[in-house]
């Protein structure tokens, strides 16, 4: 499906990945901020 999507319409395939990207490194920031703020 999403590879038909690079063949049908480029545009929403990259849309896609960046969103994808995106999400993941926010995800992982999350992890790195709960790692060094310390819960009180």
């Amino acid at each position: 499906m999403l590879i038909e999507q690079l063949v049908i319409n480029p545009l929403v395939f990259f849309r896609i990945i960046v969103i994808v990207i995106a999400s993941v490194c926010l995800h992982e920031l999350a992890h790195g901020w709960a790692a060094v703020i310390p819960i009180h």
